[in-house]
C-alpha cells in the first residue's frame, strides 16, 4: 500500500468509533413517524442522565447474555440510568433506582476466555469460568435478544466494514485480527469487500471458514445464537423478540418490574444500502446451514417458521436498504 493509502486508512480507523450513532427507535406500531438519524460522538452516547433513575423498588436480578450483533450495546446502555466518564473510560455511578451492569459494562467480562479466545462478554456463558458463572448468573433471570439470522449476518458485515468490534471498549477489527494471530481481514481481498459493500463475498468467505472449524474467529461474532441460549449448569435464558424492538424489550422489562427502557438504538452507519434483502442464494444457503438451530428457536418461541423469509427493521433508519418497494 502507498503511504497516502496508509495515511487514509489510519485516519479512517481513528475516527470510526467516534462516528457511532444513536437513533431514536420508533415503536413498532408507529414506524412511519421515525425521525432522521442523529450522529453523535461516542462519548455523548455513554453519558446517561443520573436524574432519570427511579426509586429503589425495581427488580435488579436480571442478567443480560450478549449475543454479538443483536443490539447488545443498546441493551447494555439501557441498563444504566447513571454513568460518568473518567480518564476516558466508562465508570458506573452507584447503582440505584434499578440500574444494572450488563455485558460489556461488567469489568470481569473484559478478560479473554481460555476456551474461545474471545472476550467473555462475547463468549457463551457455558464457557465462562465457574466462579464467574456463580457470581454473575446464579439466582438471576437470564435473557438475550434473538435476532433473525439473515438480518444479523447482513449487519455483522456492516459492523466489520466500520472496523468496530466494540463501541464501549473502543476495540477495532484490526485489534482482534492481531490478537487472533492473522491479518487476513485487513488484507486486500477483504478491503475490497468493505470498499464495495460486498456482503455476499464477505459472508461466504467467513462462513466457509466457520464451517471448516474456525468457530470462534472474529471474537466469536459468527457463533449461532443457540450457543448463547445454552447457558450451562441447567440455567435457562429467556429470549426477547429482536424483530419487535423497542416494544418487545420494554414489555419484557415491565413484566419483570425492571427499570431499563430502550429509547435509542446504537447501530451501524456503513453500507446503508445493505440488508438481508441483499443476500444471494449461496449466502442464504450458508446462513441456513450455520444457523439452523437459530431458525428453530425463532419458530419455537415467536412463530417465525419460514426460514426463507427476509426481515429488516423498518422502524429504524438505514436498516432496510435494498428491500423491494
Amino acid at each position: 500500500a502507498s503511504s497516502e493509502e496508509s495515511t487514509k486508512a489510519a485516519s479512517a480507523e481513528s475516527t470510526t468509533i467516534a462516528s457511532a450513532e444513536t437513533t431514536t427507535v420508533a415503536s413498532t406500531s408507529t414506524a412511519t413517524t421515525t425521525t432522521a438519524a442523529s450522529t453523535t460522538k461516542e462519548e455523548s452516547l455513554l453519558e446517561v442522565d443520573v436524574a432519570k433513575a427511579g426509586d429503589d423498588g425495581y427488580n435488579t436480578h436480571l442478567q443480560f447474555i450478549h449475543i454479538p450483533c443483536t443490539f447488545g450495546h443498546t441493551v447494555e446502555e439501557s441498563g444504566l440510568k447513571g454513568a460518568i466518564k473518567e480518564d476516558g473510560k466508562l465508570q458506573i455511578d452507584a447503582l440505584k433506582g434499578g440500574q444494572m451492569q450488563w455485558g460489556e459494562m461488567i469489568p470481569e467480562l473484559d478478560q479473554l476466555s481460555d476456551v474461545t479466545g474471545c472476550n467473555l462478554f462475547y463468549t457463551p456463558s457455558k464457557y465462562w469460568p465457574r466462579e464467574l458463572q456463580r457470581s454473575l448468573l446464579a439466582n438471576r433471570s437470564l435473557f438475550a435478544m434473538l435476532r433473525d439470522p439473515y438480518d444479523r449476518m447482513a449487519n455483522e458485515f456492516r459492523m466489520q466494514v466500520g472496523g468496530i468490534d466494540s463501541v464501549f471498549t473502543k476495540t477495532f477489527r484490526k485489534d482482534i485480527s492481531q490478537r487472533e494471530g492473522h491479518m487476513e481481514r485487513e488484507a486486500d481481498q477483504y478491503q475490497q469487500f468493505y470498499k464495495n459493500c460486498d456482503v455476499n463475498a464477505y459472508l461466504q468467505t467467513e462462513l466457509k471458514k466457520y464451517l471448516a472449524g474456525d468457530r470462534f474467529r472474529t471474537n466469536c461474532h459468527l457463533l449461532p445464537s443457540s450457543e448463547f441460549f445454552d447457558a450451562g449448569s441447567g440455567m435457562t435464558v429467556e429470549p426477547i423478540d429482536e424483530r419487535k424492538i423497542p416494544d418487545s424489550f420494554n414489555q419484557f422489562m415491565e413484566k419483570h418490574h425492571a427499570s431499563p427502557r430502550m429509547e435509542a438504538s446504537m447501530h451501524n452507519l456503513w453500507c446503508n444500502e445493505i440488508s438481508a434483502y441483499s443476500l444471494n442464494e449461496e449466502t442464504k444457503g450458508l446462513i441456513r446451514k450455520v444457523y439452523a438451530e437459530d431458525f428453530r428457536l425463532a419458530c419455537k418461541y415467536f412463530g417465525y417458521c419460514d426460514d426463507h423469509e427476509m426481515f429488516c427493521h423498518e422502524n429504524i433508519p438505514d436498516m432496510c436498504g435494498s428491500k423491494p418497494k
